[in-house]
């Protein structure tokens, strides 16, 4: 890997939170720096306008990466708001003056170009962690959100796909030679054995302990996430089972709601948000991501560094690190029964999780090892 010294590096997020993108950002911006460059972060808070700093920003001050709030930033959409978004980030590259302005998530991404090419930023590049548009279920919205993703890569310079779905599913028109894909990698991290692993865990959710049988996901609670659908489907699992939740977000009441509605109270469980979850996947006997929309989740690689038997919804770009009943279970996305049968089978062959869950890792290992994922993506700053 080639020296950064003297590159001006600036990375645009717009939520803080912890989430794929955030530890994304947070791998990009260390090695960039361990590489000699000048690297700071301009991120928004956790979602709601005025909003705090999250995790993302406290782990990039604790290793002393510089970071800029975006006040503007936020999850909803108001004109008002975005376009004192496009003014701020127009001052801010003014000021910084980077060599390269790296954009993550939509709302950053759109904004973010425009204002980097009113800037005169040399090098722009856009990280697709999943077309926007695929979660949009009404029409109009759907394309008007397609045509801003459209603008967003006629306006950067580079344009990082973390899958060949997301690939092929771009929204381009006479763009497609800016795309390249590069995909999510994940390090190997320290995992806390399985029995310690589950006491920290049921220390949040007092009553899992009592339980044999996790089933447990990672992800911000957000619609996209489709633990909805989890939930539903869990509801047909044996009575010897738990579902356990790590994350925190927008939809915990509702999904909350829907777990006493269903009569699952006392086998679903929400530990919310624990900084470095991937340590206690050990816990887990399958872990299970049915999401609606995907780019390539972190959660997945990591689930597979850790030998967990995978369950997954067929979207986005799971399929590349999934291959149905050789590294995992994939199910037709939202569907429900689909996905309580997955659940079921798994639950009932031990030595099939053992098998899948050792099969995912070497697979990891070999083609998403976060080495090659930064290697790649700091050779596109020079």
């Amino acid at each position: 890997m080639s020296s950064l010294s003297g590159r001006k590096i600036l990375y645009v997020i717009t939520k803080s939170n912890w989430g794929g993108a955030q530890a994304y950002v947070f791998a990009l911006a260390k090695a960039a720096r361990e590489e000699g460059a000048e690297v700071a972060v301009a991120l928004g808070g956790t979602g709601a306008p005025g909003a705090p700093l999250g995790e993302l920003a406290s782990r990039l001050a604790a290793t002393g990466i510089r970071t800029i709030p975006v006040s503007s930033f936020s999850r909803d959409v108001s004109l008002i708001r975005e376009c004192a978004a496009f003014v701020e980030l127009r001052r801010l590259f003014h000021t910084e003056r980077p060599d390269v302005v790296h954009l993550n998530s939509s709302k950053a991404g759109g904004l973010g170009v425009l204002a980097a090419r009113a800037s005169g930023v040399p090098i722009i590049l856009f990280t697709a962690h999943g077309w926007d548009h695929r979660s949009r279920e009404n029409r109009l919205i759907r394309s008007l959100v397609w045509a801003a993703s459209w603008a967003t890569v006629a306006f950067a310079t580079k344009v990082i796909a973390v899958s060949r779905y997301d690939l092929l599913d771009a929204p381009v028109v006479f763009s497609r030679h800016k795309l390249v894909v590069i995909h999510n990698g994940a390090a190997p991290h320290d995992l806390v054995p399985r029995e310690d692993a589950r006491k920290v865990l049921a220390a949040h959710a007092p009553g899992a302990a009592a339980i044999p049988f996790w089933y447990l996901s990672i992800a911000e609670l957000h619609y996209n996430k489709g633990l909805d659908l989890l939930i539903r489907a869990f509801a047909d699992q044996p009575e010897d089972t738990a579902l356990v939740l790590i994350g925190s977000g927008e939809e915990e009441e509702r999904l909350r709601a829907l777990a006493r509605t269903l009569g699952l109270a006392s086998r679903v469980f929400f530990t919310g948000f624990l900084p470095e979850a991937a340590r206690y996947l050990p816990a887990a006997d399958t872990f299970v991501l049915p999401s609606r929309k995907e780019g390539l989740p972190f959660t997945i690689l990591e689930a597979g560094l850790a030998e967990r038997a995978v369950v997954a919804a067929n979207t986005g770009g799971i399929p590349e690190a999934i291959t149905d009943q050789e590294t995992g279970l994939l199910f037709p996305r939202a569907s429900e029964p689909a996905l309580s049968n997955a659940l079921r089978a798994l639950y009932a062959d031990p030595s099939k999780r053992v098998r899948l869950g050792t099969s995912l890792k070497t697979k990891i290992e070999r083609e998403f090892s976060q080495t090659r994922m930064v290697r790649e993506t700091l050779a596109l700053y020079r």
